[in-house]
């Protein structure tokens, strides 16, 4: 039977080797509202501006993973891993009054990451009920900034509650680190070169050894990493590129002919360090560590790169095999209570309607596949979707 089954196979031509393709279509037939479906050219000129923020997002390569801190911090938190390119991003993280250190020592560019133990989906974390952690890299002119930034940013922070204590770091001699013994959080800040570290750490009790411990473990892993990372020198932030792989041109812009350039956007309610602050991200292409850190957005593996606008996105697989493996199984897996209509058309495509937030006017998600290629955007009703998921398609289509 098998010597059969496969002379048939071969007789009718099912199985051919080769690359995949997607099937042509007539894209003239697709609903794409007022979108443009023409890909853009990146501007031929950047800025030192935009450049802050690319070099921001480079150091998302040498940023750790919260795991290997703490093997039970595999969840993602929301917001929380992103590019800090200005001290005013980053003091969304770090206490307000923190900003004015930074910019009294000239920070250049920065990046954080978090892990928690707990799934918030999508909620600040709440002190007390979970491991926490955030790790910030942030970078300086040279090594003498670096080594003030890090004390004046601890004593800064510190000084906010009467109730801080200093806490030593028997293997970090130059670390600077406080905690208030009622509260289970602890704050550290080390320089290493022209880099400081600084380190939020939360448990679920008030445990000084345990704090200590994360915080201690966090600059093992960390340090190692940024010793082998190749920061761009601040006089070249300007030439650094608009677009890696054109993946920016793939996705879908806010406006017509409007390109996405690097944008940051953080916004914070609380004047403590903490987990309040929210973090929106467009324009950029994280790379392939800093994509997979970013958990809240539930990167599948194997991804190799992502290009962001607030939340929209597109996905670059290493071919249209496993790009294809992993939509199937995220469509399979979707709420079937969820699905709803898709737009006419287009041939591989799901929409789910959202959970309603009081705080976004977003109500429907569509995920889209083209070769090795997905993308989610986001829509303010079905029909609002339904016309930026056809003109996303079309826009990767003819990005080819």
């Amino acid at each position: 039977m098998v010597v059969v089954a496969a002379a048939l196979t071969v007789l009718c031509g099912c199985v051919r080797p080769g690359e995949p393709v997607p099937q042509p279509l007539d894209l003239a037939t697709l609903d794409v509202g007022s979108n443009s479906v023409d890909p853009l050219t990146p501007p031929t000129t950047s800025t030192d501006k935009y450049g802050r923020v690319l070099e921001s997002v480079r150091m998302g390569e040498a940023a750790l993973d919260p795991v290997e801190v703490d093997p039970t911090l595999t969840n993602g938190v929301a917001n929380r891993t992103a590019p800090l390119p200005t001290p005013l991003k980053a003091a969304g993280i770090l206490a307000e009054p923190v900003r004015k250190v930074l910019e009294s020592q000239d920070m250049l560019a920065g990046f954080a990451v978090s892990g928690s133990d707990v799934n918030f989906r999508g909620r600040a974390p709440e002190v007390g009920v979970a491991r926490l952690l955030t790790v910030l890299l942030l970078r300086f002119p040279d090594d003498t900034k670096a080594r003030l930034a890090a004390r004046q940013m601890n004593a800064t922070d510190a000084a906010v509650t009467p109730d801080n204590v200093s806490v030593r770091i028997a293997e970090y001699p130059g670390a600077f680190a406080h905690w208030r013994p009622t509260v289970p959080t602890m704050a550290a800040t080390l320089a290493h070169g022209s880099f400081v570290v600084s380190v939020l750490a939360a448990h679920t009790s008030p445990d000084q050894v345990a704090l200590t411990g994360m915080v201690r473990k966090a600059f093992d892993v960390q340090l190692p990493r940024l010793r082998d990372f190749q920061p761009t020198p601040p006089d070249r932030f300007a030439d650094l590129p608009l677009d890696r792989d054109g993946m920016v041109a793939r996705l879908l812009p806010f406006g017509a002919g409007h390109w996405s350039t690097p944008t940051v956007i953080a916004a914070d309610t609380d004047a403590n360090a903490g987990w309040s602050s929210s973090i929106a991200i467009s324009g950029v292409v994280f790379g392939p560590r800093a994509t997979r850190l970013m958990k809240h957005f539930g990167f599948r593996d194997p991804i190799e790169v992502v290009a962001v606008n607030g939340n929209n996105l597109v996905e670059r697989f290493p071919d249209a095999v496993s790009a294809r493996r992993v939509f199937t199984e995220e469509r399979r897996a979707a709420d079937p209570t969820t699905l709803i209509d898709t737009p006419a058309g287009v041939p591989d495509v799901y929409c789910n309607k959202l959970d309603q937030h009081p705080a976004s006017p977003s109500q429907v998600y569509c995920h889209v596949l083209y070769g090795r290629y997905t993308a989610s955007i986001v829509g303010r009703n079905p029909a609002h979707a339904e016309r930026q998921a056809a003109a996303q398609y079309a826009l990767l289509v003819r990005s080819e």
